[in-house]
């Protein structure tokens, strides 16, 4: 770790998401399929690449979905003091599965079915896989919305949208940081930015906290 320690950002917090649904999601879609007494492998997986965090999902093109989008909406009202200087904060994050397919009966339970997926997956693996060198605190799960979206070429689309909260810690933390600035500000084509010294870490302690206990 740096003398800056660390300084998170959304993104980081985004692609975690993704990372994991990557992973898991295609597992815990076939353990819903199996659940319901449908063949696991029933219902189209996502591609690698329709995984995003881009926002136009409802223009995506016929051959590109199912598609899941994360999207951090910021950090939470009042970001919270841990000690030491160290703050940890509350991101929303807002996770859609769009899918099409002929009817509107059979897209609304195909998109149900993977918000369902989604939620399991991202709730059972409150670590993210450790990602964000093990600071999630835990994912809390704040509701979700099964909308119809205007068909397309004879396709009925629905977007299954989902809210959670993962809460990270030490974003960022008040007393760090250089005493003084680069004396000058490197070249980024020729010359690397240079090593600052470093600072103990810190053991970080992963809480799984219910937001239903408060």
């Amino acid at each position: 770790m740096t003398i800056f320690a660390p300084i998170r950002t959304d993104d980081e917090v985004e692609d975690a998401v993704i990372a994991t649904l990557r992973k898991w999601l295609p597992t815990y879609m076939s353990e819903v399929e199996r659940q319901l007494g449908l063949t696991a492998g029933y219902y189209q997986r996502p591609f690698h690449s329709s995984y995003t965090v881009r926002t136009d999902f409802e223009r995506w093109p016929e051959e590109m979905l199912p598609v899941v989008t994360v999207v951090a909406a910021g950090i939470d009202d009042d970001p919270l003091r841990s000690g030491r200087g160290k703050y940890r904060a509350r991101y929303p994050i807002g996770i859609i599965n769009t899918c099409s397919s002929s009817d509107d009966v059979t897209v609304r339970r195909y998109a149900a079915r993977m918000g369902a997926a989604i939620r399991a997956c991202v709730i059972q693996h409150q670590s993210l896989d450790g990602a964000l060198d093990a600071s999630l605190r835990g994912i809390d799960f704040v509701g979700s919305r099964n909308n119809e979206l205007p068909s397309q070429d004879e396709r009925s689309i629905r977007a299954y949208r989902q809210l959670f909260v993962v809460e990270v810690d030490d974003v960022l933390t008040r007393g760090a940081g250089p005493i003084a600035p680069d004396s000058v500000p490197p070249d980024p084509s020729t010359d690397p930015i240079p090593d600052w010294p470093t600072i103990p870490d810190i053991d970080h302690v992963v809480i799984t906290r219910d937001v239903l206990d408060e």
